[in-house]
């Protein structure tokens, strides 16, 4: 009896020893199948974050967690490593990669200035609005690239106005459309026409010259418009034309006006005057260059800038920045029209504009081409961990970010090709948008990386970024689409 008792207990032992290595060995396959699924997920955590996916990547490297729901340790050292890229990348510009998601194709070509842009956001980055060389207006949805709403020549009045020149967003979901004859107050969001407002003067808003469309700007619910004589201030609102003034022709220019702004409280209106160079006298030139300030309220006008200015930006209440330029070969480009490359010197000067008193001025630099697109911003950028106004300039294929306090220099870059355009990422990063259709990345502490983190195929007329997305809008060179790339 004891012997089979024995003979039993010793069996169960056997069995229960078995059965532990079996439970040992199924938990190590077990444990390693976790292993290789958290090394595969790894992997594609690390594909998707090359492919700009950072959000997917971030979850992808989450998928398999510790059956212990307060361990830190991962399951694989391979996960950790994806972990802390995915992590890494939200934090530091190397991993930005925008590629083509949507694109949508415009019935005609795209304007081609250098001095205007051809496309704008709306404030809250959700919205993109353009026209067409056809007179279309388009509400494009920037989260999938679809049209919202085409406005076509006619919609309104008839076709000898040419059709639609510039669209530009107000606040509250509204624009406003400008035609040759007429401006246009909708609601997009409703697909409504508020008000029509009709010029009453001796010329059009815009004459055959202005074919890439008007210098104007929107302020609150103020709307500025210039052409070669007049210039006009609609309050939107009511529809009123708060000012039509003509400029006089002795002292002002007869050519379009490069740029035009108005000021903090939209009390004033500047106007940016002056060719790469002229073909007239030097003292007849001389009347048509600099900085014309305009108070809204009389109509009064006074001179803020005598020097050629390109692009002028408000930096608080009572200064403005202006870019000024200067053509160094202006006698060879004349003598030889369209075979020579401008030379220019740029520099950036601030002024009190209650006083017309320079503040300072940057050092002038100097460069060249038959094209020279320009860029003046102003934007709140952190700087050796304080935040400060920074002025981002650009001419050719040279950016500086300087300070709007001092004028000092805090950073400059060459990239390789024309900058198109240039707009912020954050505190401390710009999007640099090159014409060859490359996207690079600038930061305050080294703007000439050069490290590309996007790029479509073809010349590049104007690029923007919508942060609310994080999209890339391209405008192809005279070409019909708008791309959107993520």
């Amino acid at each position: 009896m004891m012997a089979v008792l024995g003979g039993v207990a010793g069996v169960a032992v056997v069995f229960t020893i078995y059965a532990f290595h079996q439970s040992a060995k199924i938990n190590e396959r077990y444990q390693e199948s976790r292993r290789n699924q958290a090394r595969y997920l790894s992997q594609i955590s690390t594909d998707l974050l090359d492919g700009g996916d950072r959000e997917n990547a971030l979850l992808t490297a989450l998928a398999v967690v510790p059956e212990d729901s307060d361990s830190d340790e991962p399951v694989a050292e391979e996960q950790m490593y994806a972990l802390n890229e995915a992590l890494h990348s939200y934090e530091h510009e190397e991993h930005l990669n925008y590629k083509p998601l949507y694109k949508y194709e415009m019935s005609g070509n795209t304007y081609s200035s250098q001095s205007q842009s051809s496309g704008m956001l709306s404030e809250d980055g959700q919205t993109y609005f353009c026209v067409d060389q056809l007179g279309n207006a388009y509400v494009l949805n920037v989260e999938d690239g679809s049209c919202i709403w085409k406005i076509a020549p006619g919609e309104w009045e008839t076709k000898e106005t040419n059709g639609f020149r510039k669209i530009l967003p107000v606040k509250d979901e509204k624009a406003v459309l400008i035609t040759k004859k007429g401006i246009f107050y909708i609601d997009w969001k409703k697909q409504q026409l508020i008000r029509e407002m009709k010029n009453d003067a001796e010329e059009d808003f815009l004459s055959e010259r202005d074919r890439d469309g008007a210098c104007c700007t929107v302020s609150g619910m103020n709307l500025a418009i210039a052409n070669v004589h007049y210039l006009w201030v609609y309050d939107l609102e009511s529809g009123e034309c708060q000012l039509k003034s003509q400029y006089d022709q002795e002292k002002y220019s007869s050519d379009q006006a490069n740029a035009i702004a108005f000021d903090e409280k939209a009390e004033n209106v500047f106007l940016a005057f002056g060719n790469e160079w002229e073909y007239a006298e030097p003292s007849a030139s001389e009347s048509k260059e600099g900085v014309l300030k305009i108070r809204i309220s009389t109509g009064e006008k006074s001179r803020v800038a005598t020097e050629k200015a390109k692009k002028i930006c408000a930096v608080s209440e009572n200064q403005m920045a202006v870019l000024h330029m200067e053509c160094i070969n202006e006698d060879e480009i004349i003598d030889n029209v369209g075979m020579s490359a401008v030379q220019a010197k740029y520099w950036i000067t601030l002024y009190d504009t209650e006083e017309g008193k320079k503040q300072w001025s940057s050092v002038p630099y100097t460069v060249s081409g038959y094209t020279i697109p320009e860029t003046l911003l102003l934007r709140d950028m952190e700087i050796n961990g304080e935040l400060k106004k920074v002025l981002v300039v650009s001419a050719k294929d040279r950016i500086q970010l300087i300070d709007a306090e001092n004028g000092t220099v805090i950073r400059e870059g060459i990239f390789r090709e024309d900058i198109v355009n240039v707009v912020q990422a954050d505190k401390r990063r710009l999007l640099v948008g090159l014409s060859d259709g490359s996207v690079m990345i600038g930061t305050v502490e080294d703007m000439s990386a050069n490290t590309e983190v996007g790029s479509v195929s073809g010349k590049i007329l104007d690029f923007t970024f919508s942060p609310e997305h994080q999209q890339v809008i391209w405008t192809m060179f005279l070409g019909k689409s708008r791309q959107i790339n993520r």
